[in-house]
């Protein structure tokens, strides 16, 4: 509900922004519905414009820049474990809590959300998004995901090979990966 509905404000001209808080209202009126009380998603998305990219999330699923400079972050986590590390715990204390996996922000789970919206940025040349979520991240650093890319063959092939290294890693949540390469990736 929250990708068809990012995806037909896109269609209709809406910012990225405001798609996202479109997104939001949606699922979070569907929330109300008998047996759909609580539920709610995290969200990334990459918005092309001719030369120009602009990236946008809310909680914890993760874009990344992949370039033959390596690998680059672009979206910052709305969690429990962000938000500690930021006050300064380690990842290893953050990680080792008990609401490691509580999220700050979320889609439908409250009337309203806040986004975040990252650029724009100019489009590079050879080089490749990556989004994901975070059962991906979790079990495979920044450098395990721009190293098994570097080796996969191209986008279908790393997409298959990450999800794979993830679940052999023991990643226990969902794994969702989304690549698009413009040009390749040296």
């Amino acid at each position: 509900l929250a990708l068809e509905t990012l995806k037909a404000s896109l269609e209709a001209g809406i910012e990225l922004g405001e798609a996202f808080r479109l997104a939001n209202q949606q699922v979070h009126t569907k929330s109300k519905e008998p047996g759909k009380q609580g539920m709610g998603t995290t969200m990334v998305a990459v918005l092309l414009d001719e030369d120009q990219y602009l990236v946008a999330n809310v909680g914890d699923s993760r874009g990344y820049l992949l370039s033959g400079d390596g690998i680059r972050r672009i979206t910052q986590d709305h969690s429990f474990v962000a938000e500690a590390m930021k006050r300064g715990q380690s990842e290893e204390e953050a990680t080792a809590s008990q609401w490691r996996d509580a999220l700050t922000r979320a889609i439908g789970t409250d009337a309203s959300v806040e986004v975040d919206v990252f650029g724009p940025f100019p489009v590079e040349k050879n080089a490749a998004f990556l989004l994901c979520s975070d059962g991906l991240y979790k079990t495979l650093k920044d450098a395990d995901l721009r190293g098994i890319f570097g080796r996969s063959g191209g986008p279908k092939g790393a997409a298959q090979t990450l999800v794979a290294a993830a679940y052999d890693r023991g990643s226990d949540d969902n794994i969702s990966v989304v690549i698009a390469e413009f040009g390749q990736v040296p």
